[in-house]
């Protein structure tokens, strides 16, 4: 397993020089879900999930609100990538920024997302949001993204 991630992080850097340890700037040419960039760098396109978060599928409830979202947020602006790397899927995954804003943050805020790790700073985020009843939290158990897919996927 750790080879795989290793293999994929040296094809990420071999594709990009210095991904790993900087900055990589790029256009939003697509937004396939509420968690994705589809990202033009040089003649390259890359699908980048954001890191951190999961947002509805879409067709689940939120799902294209989730997607919608993210295209007001990034689509067909300039995006700064940062903390790339590859999960065990073999996806990209990175912090983006459109337009001074950070993605991953402001879906989550908007109440679009769940927060993936329990110690993040997103987390406080994710409660103000389910405190007021944004987005997915006006539901009374919203179901998340990892638990829909085993449900209706099998």
């Amino acid at each position: 397993m750790k080879t795989r991630i290793l293999a994929g992080t040296l094809a990420l850097a071999l594709a990009f020089p210095g991904a790993a340890s900087a900055q990589l700037t790029g256009i939003v040419i697509g937004i396939p879900d509420g968690d994705t960039l589809a990202v033009r760098i040089d003649e390259k396109v890359l699908n980048i999930h954001l890191k951190q978060i999961d947002a509805p599928e879409v067709g689940q409830p939120y799902g294209k609100r989730a997607r919608d979202s993210l295209a007001e947020l990034c689509d067909s602006k300039p995006v700064t990538l940062d903390e790339l790397g590859i999960d065990t899927g073999r996806r990209i995954f990175g912090e983006a920024e459109c337009a001074g804003v950070d993605a991953g943050e402001e879906q989550v805020r908007r109440g679009l997302a769940w927060a993936l790790d329990r110690r993040s700073p997103l987390q406080a985020l994710q409660a103000k949001a389910r405190a007021e009843h944004r987005g997915l939290w006006s539901e009374a158990a919203p179901v998340p993204p990892w638990e829909w897919s085993a449900i209706f996927t099998q």
